[in-house]
This record gives C-alpha cells, structure tokens and sequence, in this order.
C-alpha cells in the first residue's frame, strides 16, 4: 500500500560493517501525476510516466548503493574488532565473516537494470505508465490553490468521468487491441483485464449518422461551485438521512473537520496536535450521548511516552480529557497477565493470579509493583515459597535485589488482599527479558508452579544526537548521513513524536528530484538521508540539527568539501579519442607463471581517478556506476590474487582504482559511461571492429512464389560472433534451374548485400547458390525457390471486437436508388473485420429515398417528371424504352397492336 500505518516498507538486515541496513523498498506512486504550468496541473502521457518513474528508479539505485557503498567500506574495520570472534566463527561456517574474500562471498552493488527486471522488465514499467495514466485520466488538468478547501473544489470541479469513458470505448471496442498493446511493450492483461481477445457476442451501436459517441454527461455543473459551510464542508440537506447519520454532520460542524479528513499527527508550525485535538472533541461530543462507550488507549500512550518527557504532545490530549476512561495510564490498572505458562496445570497457580502494575518500564521511571493473589479460601493464611529468576537485556529488581545472576527467593502468606512486592530495573539499558515466577507451598513442593512474565525497559529521554557523514566529500557527489540519538545511558532511540530539522548551508539534501536546504527527521531508524553539495561548492560545509519546537539547536557537523573530476586514463594518458579495438580468437593471458599476464589486444585496461582543479588526485572513498550501452564489453577488476571479477559498480579507494574491458564480441560503436552521483557523467566511445569472416548466410523472404512474382533476398556476411563483416568482399552467386545455370560476382560491402529472384516462362524451381571468393575455407551457403499456384490472400485483419453487431439510428445498408453515403457499409465492416459475423441495420430513411424520373400510368401514358431523353424502339414483339442515363424498360405486346407514331 502506498501509506502503510506505521512506517515505510522496508528490507532490513545487519550489513558487513556490523551496521543495520534498512532499504526502503520503491513506492511508484512517489512518481508525480502531473506536469506543473504555472497554476495549471497538466496530466502526463504515458510516455511522461514512464520517464518519471525511470527517474524514480534510478534515483532508488542511487540511495541503496551509497547504503551499502558506506557499509562496506566498514567491513574491514568490523573484523578487526572482533577478530576472534569472527575467526572462530568461521572455522564453523566459512559465510560468518565481514571478510570480502572472494571464494566466500561477492559483494554488488545495485544497477538499474537489475531492479528493472526485478519488478518485471521494460514491459511491466510500459504497463505501469499506462496504468497509472488510466488512474488519472478523469482528471486531465486542473487549477491548483494554497487553500486546501479550494484546492479540494478545483480538484472535484475538472474530475470528468468522460475521460474514463472514452479511453475504456476506444481501447475495448477495437479488434486486436490486446496484440497491439502487446507490440507496444505492454502486459494487456493489466492495461485492459475484460478484453475479451475473441471479440464481444453482441454490440449495440445508435448513432445519429455521425462518427462521434454523446457520452453521458457529468452530474456536477462545473458553472455551480457548492456551497460551503462555515467549517468549509459542503452543506448537505439532512431531512432525508437517518438520525445517526444528523448526529455525524453536527459532530463534524461542531469539531471543525470532516470525519473523513486527514488530521497532521503533530503540527510543526503551531506546535500542537490538530489529530488530538480533533480525537479530543469528537469524544466529548460521543460521550454526551446515551450510548455504551468503551476505548482503550492504554497502548498508544505507553508508545508515546517512551520518548520521555522533552516529546509529550499527550499532554495536551491528557488535560483536555474529562471522561474517567481516558486516565487508564494514571490509575495504573492491575493487567491480569497470562504468558505462556510453563507449569500452570494441577499446581497451585491454577487457583492463583500473577499481575504488575506495568510490564513496560521506563528507564527514568520509579518503581511498580507485582501481585500475586488468590481467592481460593483453602489457600488463604497458608505460607509459600516464591523465586525470581531473569534473563535477557535487562534485569527485573525484587525489592532492590537482583533476579539476573540468581534466583531472588521470598516468601509470603496468602491474603484476600495478596502478596504484593515491589519491582524496578536493575540496568539503564533498553530492551526485553523475561522473569520467571515460581510458586510452592512451603507444605507441598509437587503443587509448586511457574510462570514467565515478558517485560520491556523502554529507552529514557533524548540526551544526544549524532550527525554521521564522511569528513571530506566531493563537491557534487550523493552522501549519506545518518542520525544517531540516544537516551543519557546510550540506549539508541528510533523516532520521535515530532520532527527536528535537519539544515545545510550551502548543499541540500536529495527529496524526489530535486534538493531541499532543510528537511524533517522524526523517525531516525527507517529515514534515508541523501546529502548532495552544489558542484560549485568548496571549504566547509556544516549540518545542523535543531528542535522544530523551540528552534534550539540541539547538534552540528562540519566536513569538508572538495571539488572533484573523473578523468579516464589508458597507457597512462587521458583518454579522449575514440578507441579502436579488434575482436580476435587470442588467449585472455599471455605467459605463464610470473611472467603471466594480461593480452591487451584481448583486453583493454582503464585507469580512473578523482582529480582537483590542480590536476592532483584526491583521495576520496566513492563509487560510480559504470554503463555499457549495447552490452559491447563486461567490466572486471584484478583482485589481490591476480584474479578477475566482474564488476558493474566502481569503488574508488583513495580516489583511483583500475578496471579492465573484455569484449562480449557484439561489434559496433560501444559507448561507455561512468558516473558518480551528483557529477557530470563521463562518456567515451570505443569502435569494435569484427572478426574476420567464417559464415555467408543467404536469406530469402519466402521460397515459393508464382510465375512473374520477384522474390527478394539478402547475403550476409559475418565472423565466429555473428557480426557483419565490414570490409569489401567477392561473392559468387550461382542460380540453377531447370534448363541453364547463371553465375555472377558480386562486391559485398558492409557485410550484406539485396539480391532477387523472378520466375520466368516453365520454371519450376532454381538453386541458389553464394560463396565467399579468395578465402582459404569454403564459406558458402544454398537455398531452393519453388513456383507456387496462386490463390486468393486473407483479407486485412482490422476492425470491430463484435461478432454479432445492431448498427441502429440510421440507414447503413441500401445500396441502390437511394441518397446515401453510408451504402454497403455493413458489408465493409464485415469485411474488415475478422471477428464480425453478422451486421443488423436500419434499411431505410424516408428523407433519402430517391424520387422517380419517369412514371409509367394507365393506357400507355408516360409521366417524364425529370424531362430526361426517353427513345422507343421496336423489336418484334416487344417495345424497347430507352431512358437516359438510367436504364432500359422492355414492354411485351401480345396483341402487336403497338405502333411507333413519333421518336
């Protein structure tokens, strides 16, 4: 889900430099919807999405990989600490262990690529864009405001259900949609779920004579703006809604907010609740009504409190609460407790109660007290034994006495009233352990029983805070920084109720695409912070950390930033002319022994550096991503034992470090990039010349044809990869049929070269034949044409997803006499279509029937009403009429008593 309840999704695991890693997993809906044009909000095209989103992605790859760029540049540090322990560990399990050896472990950073094809490929992002720009398609633009009430009303006042309408009619009325979608690069079983790929049974289409579909229109007259209530809800008319559904709106207009609103937690401008006050009223007006109410909030102030008495916004929510359930945290209720038993049943805790005042205790806080009470009469006035034994991160104190290295032991009489004694922290260390208590009567040890209370020592008040990054930077170049706050034992905190600003004076930190001077920090363990400097910037930089209550700075840290430059270097001078390379057969290693190494003509061996303005390197820790365009070569390093490792993310230790290029034998102009995060990207083109040739291929586009019908075809040329062999080349092409054979050269350039073929007179097959001239090896290939008898094509696969179509509203079908420009459209539609089985339309419209030219009448007589030229003509029997320009009427006379007075 896009807002989780607590925190941010997230993956967590201990890092290699004994840290806690938590990467906050990618959220799309992080992906803004629209384009910004002033006060206008513009939808984006899925297109546009797409972008967005590979932004987002690449910016996600960005943050995890200075997460673990920094955690393994501890990981030496962290096995030296504990050595021992680590060395131990490892002669059971060769894994347990920081060390980057790397017969035990590889360690990679993130690509892009890699967390594309981790959500699904190309495909799925295509598929996302589409979906995401269907999800806001109602609403293809809108004004937008600073007040929230206006900004709510513009945004229901361009929300058009239309929008929605059309893209659905267009995208599922059109046959082959789902393939066309599929072509695109797009999963058409999310874009369009329903599709039904074989066509609709029966469609319905009413149409005025016109091409365009009358949507129905939106309820809302975006003329009317609705009208707003003092509390900037809109006014609705209640004498139709039932009684609860009245109490709601007057509780609404009496607090001051919708139900259905979203309350800020903590209002860092006015330094107050607007969600507790809002909880606050909205209670008081519940509890003024005559219904059973019960709540709880035993839970969310213990959460609260933990952070100490400096972050209590529930003071205000406490003061302002009148109804006796809300003070369940100062009664200090007696909670019964039952925590997985260990020894309950046929003991004599079956008939026995354990209960504390509290189990989650406070490192400032005093002391509580545990209860054991019966009220079974046969146990009451008998004498029990009872001990107390703790294990875990902290201690649980039995009247001063410590319960951790053995076992405290009282005894006590049993009373209506219990055995009551007091309990408090033995450690200022925070943390979870469990007590068990067990029970005996000092008469009858079978019936002795125990039990295991869980306790927690929340962390004291926040005392300090920490502000880690690395003391020098490159100027432009992504950092991490972290917060570390703890309590005055050293008890790590991991939020707070309210934020603390975090501020830089001259860089700013990473928020979606751009940077920010100052941002909010509450939750400390789950943030990530990504702190960028201005390439320009140079001397100190200095973080601060202040209270967003009061504006006290609580922490600072200064560093140093240095202007930094890639430069890329091969046989020790700066590369900058493209490169040549030829793909070849050779071995990667030359030599044996001490005298082994690599080939650089297998290999090509680049030197990177970080260099100041003065030309000098800089010995800075970072890492850059490398990017090979076409996939043309594979980066690797030399490890410490001479051995390659492929790579696809630079580490740079003092500023430098070596990588080599081994070709993946993929031809072609290779484009390789470095870039380090927040610095210009380093780009240099290498030329990968092909092999020499060993396969001609000669490819036709079909092999059977009729008499006089060209078919066309290409030779290729390639070498031992697939590669096209550039450099000019003779070709013998032979063609024999079955009366000649014709043999001509041809010059292949650019390793390919069109050639045709056209049956001619008695052909009945020929044998074309390619072979490479002046070679030591026979290159060559063959293929056989034969005639084909022709036959009738398919016709075109397009048009309606409908079997069976009701074309109503207009004349569609009438073909003769008739004033119409839609004639045999019905059959056009079948014919277009290969889904549409049948057509149903409306035959006739009166307004467009064609009156007559010439009528025929009783006794002979002939009504000429359009004056066209009308001739007769007799043919024995018969009288031939002839009228002009439309057709002939033939007249039988069976009497032969017809005669012709004038023409």
């Amino acid at each position: 889900p896009d807002r989780p309840i607590d925190s941010p999704r997230y993956t967590t695991f201990q890092g290699i430099g004994g840290n806690r890693i938590n990467l906050i997993y990618p959220n799309i809906f992080k992906s803004e919807a629209y384009n910004h044009s002033g006060s206008v909000l513009q939808l984006k095209s899925p297109a546009e999405f797409k972008a967005s989103l590979e932004k987002y992605l690449k910016n996600k790859v960005n943050e995890y990989n200075t997460i673990l760029t920094q955690e393994k540049n501890k990981a030496n540090a962290n096995y030296l600490s504990k050595k021992g322990h680590y060395d131990q560990l490892r002669s059971v399990d060769f894994l347990a262990t920081p060390l980057l050896d790397n017969n035990i472990r590889r360690y990679e950073l993130f690509t892009y690529d890699e967390v594309l094809k981790s959500i699904g490929g190309e495909k799925m992002l295509n598929t996302l864009a589409e979906l995401l720009y269907y999800q806001n398609v109602a609403i293809k633009s809108r004004a937008i405001s600073d007040d929230i009430t206006k900004d709510i009303n513009f945004s229901d006042l361009s929300f058009d259900i239309n929008n929605k309408v059309e893209y659905v009619v267009d995208n599922y009325l059109s046959q082959h949609n789902d393939q066309i979608l599929s072509s695109q690069g797009i999963y058409p079983q999310l874009a369009l779920p329903t599709y039904a790929s074989k066509g609709y049974e029966v469609g319905f289409i009413n149409s005025n004579d016109s091409d365009t579909i009358d949507y129905e229109g939106s309820v809302k007259n975006s003329d009317e703006e609705p009208i707003l209530d003092e509390v900037g809800t809109a006014s609705n008319n209640l004498s139709d809604v039932d009684s609860q559904q009245g109490d709601i709106y007057n509780d609404q207009k009496e607090c001051g907010f919708d139900y259905n609103d979203t309350l800020l937690l903590y209002d860092i401008k006015e330094a107050n609740s607007p969600w507790l006050r809002g909880f606050g009223c909205w209670l008081k007006e519940v509890v003024k009504k005559p219904a059973k109410l019960s709540i709880s909030v035993s839970a969310s102030l213990n959460s609260f409190s933990e952070l100490g008495s400096r972050i209590n916004p529930l003071e205000e929510m406490r003061n302002s609460f009148d109804d006796k359930n809300a003070h369940l945290e100062e009664k200090k209720q007696a909670v019964s407790v039952i925590d997985n038993p260990d020894k309950i049943a046929n003991t004599v805790l079956e008939k026995m109660e354990i209960s504390t005042t509290k189990k989650s205790l406070t490192l400032d806080g005093g002391e509580e007290r545990l209860i054991i009470q019966t009220r079974d009469p046969k146990l009451l006035n008998k004498n029990f034994e009872v001990s107390f034994l703790t294990v875990g991160e902290n201690c649980l104190k039995i009247e001063n006495q410590e319960s951790c290295t053995k076992a405290v032991k009282k005894t006590f009489t049993a009373s209506s009233s219990g055995y009551n004694v007091a309990i408090n922290l033995g450690e200022h260390k925070a943390g979870t352990f469990a007590t068990t208590i067990e029970v005996c009567p000092t008469d009858n040890k079978e019936q002795c029983g125990h039990k295991t209370l869980t306790f927690s020592a929340r962390a004291g008040s926040i005392d300090t805070f920490t502000i880690n990054i690395p003391s020098k930077v490159g100027a432009g170049i992504y950092n991490l920084v972290s917060l570390k706050v703890v309590d005055r034992y050293k008890n790590q905190i991991s939020r707070s109720l309210y934020p603390y600003i975090l501020t830089a004076e001259k860089g700013g930190f990473l928020v979606g695409s751009g940077l920010v001077k100052s941002i909010e920090v509450s939750d400390f363990a789950n943030s990530t912070i990504i702190y960028r400097s201005l390439p320009q910037d140079t001397g100190t930089e200095t973080l601060s950390l202040r209270d967003s209550k009061t504006n006290k700075l609580v922490t600072q840290q200064s560093f140093q930033i240095i202007p930094a430059k890639l430069q890329v270097h091969y046989n020790d001078k700066p590369l900058s002319a493209p490169l040549k390379y030829q793909l070849t057969k050779d071995s990667l290693f030359i030599g044996s022994g001490a005298n082994r190494k690599l080939n650089k003509n297998r290999v090509i061996g680049l030197k990177l550096g970080l260099y100041g303005s003065d030309n000098k390197l800089i010995e800075l820790n970072t890492q850059a991503s490398l990017n090979i365009e076409k996939g043309g070569f594979k980066a690797y390093i030399m490890d410490e034992k001479e051995r390659l490792k492929e790579v696809k993310t630079i580490i740079f230790e003092k500023g430098a470090t070596n990588i080599y290029l081994i070709p993946t034998y993929k031809a072609g102009t290779e484009t390789v990039s470095f870039v380090i995060p927040g610095l210009q990207p380093q780009s240099y083109q290498i030329e990968i010349l092909p092999g020499e040739i060993t396969k001609l291929k000669l490819n036709v586009e079909k092999k059977m044809a009729v008499v006089g019908e060209k078919i066309n075809g290409q030779i290729s040329l390639s070498d031992a990869w697939g590669n096209a062999v550039t450099q000019p080349t003779d070709v013998l092409l032979t063609s024999s049929d079955n009366q000649k054979t014709v043999s001509n050269t041809l010059k292949v350039s650019n390793g390919k070269i069109n050639i045709s073929h056209t049956f001619k007179g008695n052909e009945t097959s020929t044998l074309l034949q390619a072979r490479v001239l002046g070679s030591k090896k026979t290159i060559q290939d063959q293929v056989r044409l034969s005639v084909q008898k022709k036959f009738l094509e398919q016709a075109v696969n397009s048009g309606l997803n409908v079997m069976y179509l009701n074309l109503f509203g207009t004349d569609w079908g009438n073909q003769r006499g008739y004033l119409s420009e839609k004639n045999a459209y019905s059959e056009k539609i079948i014919k277009n279509s290969d889904k549409t089985l049948a057509v149903t339309t409306q035959l006739v419209d009166l307004k467009k029937v064609k009156k007559a030219s010439v009528l025929l009448k009783s006794n002979g007589q002939l009504e000429n009403i359009d004056q066209l030229a009308i001739t007769a003509q007799l043919h024995g029997n018969n009288l031939l009429l002839s009228v002009g320009g439309i057709g002939q009427i033939k007249i039988q006379d069976q009497i032969k008593n017809i005669k012709i007075l004038s023409n």
